[in-house]
């Protein structure tokens, strides 16, 4: 299954909270064995900071699957 627009959607939301999400919403990539990487998303307007964690095929791939999760833990989808 591949994950699409969560990273746009969860950018959405931050928008709509009036909340830039450059300045809310940080991801770091790691490559994982052969074409997989790990991302984690992490969502600073929360204290402690909130983080979530992805794996997928590529870069893009990770970051979908983090920010799913992130939203998902939102109830946002």
């Amino acid at each position: 299954m591949t994950l699409q627009g969560y990273v746009l959607g969860l950018h959405n939301h931050y928008q709509g909270l009036r909340l830039p999400p450059q300045n809310y919403i940080v991801y770091n990539v790691t490559r994982g064995q052969g074409d997989s990487y790990i991302a984690t998303v992490q969502l600073l307007n929360y204290t402690p900071a909130a983080y979530y964690v992805g794996t997928g095929i590529g870069q893009m791939g990770a970051k979908e699957a983090a920010a799913y999760n992130a939203g998902r833990a939102l109830r946002l989808w």
